[in-house]
């Protein structure tokens, strides 16, 4: 039986939760890489081939609404605002921007901005994002590049280069690009949650569990960082301890299947068969098609001697 690190999902992926829900709109959580930024810019007055820009003021309320979460208040503004003002970057990009962080599609718009200001880090950074979105991987690499030969400090666009590396199972490049982002960002709890499991990936267990711990250190209540922390340590045999990861990720997360499945796998490496198939069966309450726990389920009833209902989860 294998332990799950945390699954990885794209935000318009069905919840593993069995909600029926997006990703998006149920259970994201903070290990998914960091979406878009639009922050003010340093010159007041944007510069464009027509001469029609935007005023500091109105430059200001579009920071505001990115800044409070008010994406789709944003997206209707910055409509209107590109009709008055089409040749301001500034302007797509906070339209891009606002899209993107509503899981819109926003590469028309990113593509426009970069248009207007190639030499943008946030645009380019933002640009990766929706391009890793929708499935354009080495572009999205690039446009991260190109993001960080303009902003080399730019901590998001390092951690976002490594989650993308390691999607594309570049391990040690991703653990590179997340160290770097930890050099400038030390407190940066999603960096360490991903490097440990970048690390885990690696085999490198005692590094990841460093990781994980660091990202506890910053970030107590990080369900995701529990769990996997749990499965480091049920690699190491530390398997008294994984459980009591495991039970910490449940208490902030009750519905974390994979968790429900993990705790279950490491109850009956212990011997404690019956809270096992507890574990297993709460699995499945969440996620009735969930295959490894129907298959664990049957190990476990099996070794209860319960073979009939064993046969019945195989199947």
């Amino acid at each position: 039986m294998l332990l799950k690190v945390n699954i990885k999902l794209k935000r318009n992926d069905p919840c593993s939760c069995g909600s029926g829900k997006k990703y998006k709109k149920c259970c994201q959580d903070t290990s998914e890489s960091t979406l878009s930024v639009f922050q003010p810019p340093q010159q007041k007055i944007e510069t464009t081939a027509n001469g029609k820009a935007p005023s500091p003021v109105e430059i200001n309320e579009l920071v505001a609404l990115f800044n409070t979460g008010r994406h789709a208040e944003l997206e209707k503004r910055t409509r209107l605002l590109v009709t008055q003002y089409p040749d301001s970057g500034l302007v797509w990009k906070a339209l891009g921007a606002s899209l993107l962080a509503q899981g819109k599609e926003a590469l028309p718009a990113l593509q426009k901005a970069i248009e207007f200001l190639p030499k943008d880090a946030e645009a380019h950074y933002n640009l990766g994002n929706s391009l890793r979105e929708i499935g354009q991987f080495d572009s999205a690499v690039a446009s991260y590049r190109r993001a960080l030969e303009i902003k080399p400090d730019f901590a998001e666009a390092h951690y976002n280069l490594g989650y993308i590396l390691n999607d594309l199972g570049q391990f040690d490049d991703a653990v590179a690009s997340y160290r770097r982002a930890l050099e400038i960002k030390p407190d940066f709890a999603q960096a360490h949650y991903n490097l440990g499991n970048a690390l885990q990936t690696l085999g490198q267990i005692d590094d990841a569990v460093t990781s994980y711990r660091r990202a506890l250190e910053i970030k107590p209540d990080y369900a995701e960082a529990h769990s996997n922390l749990g499965v480091a340590l049920q690699t190491l045999g530390q398997n008294e301890d994984a459980v009591t990861s495991f039970r910490r990720a449940l208490e902030i997360k009750p519905d974390y299947v994979e968790a429900h499945s993990n705790l279950g796998i490491t109850l009956k490496a212990l011997g404690q068969i019956d809270d096992a198939v507890a574990s297993y069966r709460r699995a499945l309450e969440i996620k009735p098609d969930y295959a490894e726990a129907h298959s664990n389920l049957g190990v476990a009833l099996q070794t209860l001697g319960q073979n009939e209902d064993a046969v019945t989860s195989f199947r």
